[in-house]
């Protein structure tokens, strides 16, 4: 909250007459009246310097950054969707770090033993959300390839909405944890990769008819 004066400006002739008369009077010295309006000034050189000061952080925070590699500026805000290569190419993606994680799963192949069938392994994708849309990572098109070899192992390749998500690093590990609960999952392997470039375009049509995208 910035800090007013004390009096509005039409009425500071009125104080000054009011402080007059209260010198001549002999209710209040000089000295006192002098110490007033010293501190009056003060109040108000500070409520000045206190908006001045708010005005600066806006213009700063209103500022769009500019990529040092590119000289473009960033996206106005770190929405959650990419809309396509114009935004991401802000971004140098090949600088990107590719997180990844391993889980061993319970299966051991042999003994007439089948390993996890892809609607399974479908399905637990699909209890797996985005952090920041809160909608689960395979119907927005976040995963790339997810192969299952005769061994029960599991190889997935997923991107996420923006590169610039908080949890990119946890990603992996949750999709992986996940994944090795089901029968049939010897090992899983995940990597988080930033190309293709991830575009609405890849989200089920479910999805884009729930988000309005027609």
């Amino acid at each position: 909250m910035l800090m007013q004066p004390p009096y509005p400006k039409n009425e500071d002739e009125t104080r000054k007459k009011e402080q007059s008369s209260l010198v001549s009077s002999g209710v209040v010295t000089s000295a006192e009246k002098d110490e007033k309006e010293s501190s009056m000034r003060d109040m108000r050189e500070e409520a000045r310097a206190s908006e001045e000061a708010l005005k600066i952080q806006g213009q700063s925070a209103s500022a769009s950054p500019v990529s040092k590699e590119t000289g473009k500026k960033a996206p106005e805000e770190a929405v959650p969707f990419l809309s396509g290569q114009e935004d991401a190419s802000f971004f140098d993606l090949s600088d990107m770090p590719v997180y990844s994680a391993k889980e061993k799963g319970s299966f051991v192949p042999g003994d007439g033993q089948v390993p996890v069938t892809q609607a399974e392994l479908i399905a637990a994708l699909k209890e797996v959300n985005d952090p920041e849309l809160m909608l689960n990572i395979y119907d927005l098109g976040l995963v790339y390839k997810a192969d299952i070899s005769d061994e029960g192992d599991v190889l997935i390749e997923m991107t996420l909405t923006s590169p610039l998500c908080p949890m990119a690093d946890m990603m992996p590990q949750m999709v992986a944890q996940r994944v090795a609960l089901l029968d049939g999952v010897r090992e899983v392997s995940v990597f988080l990769v930033w190309e293709p470039v991830w575009t609405m375009d890849r989200m089920s049509e479910d999805y884009k008819l729930m988000l309005n995208l027609f």
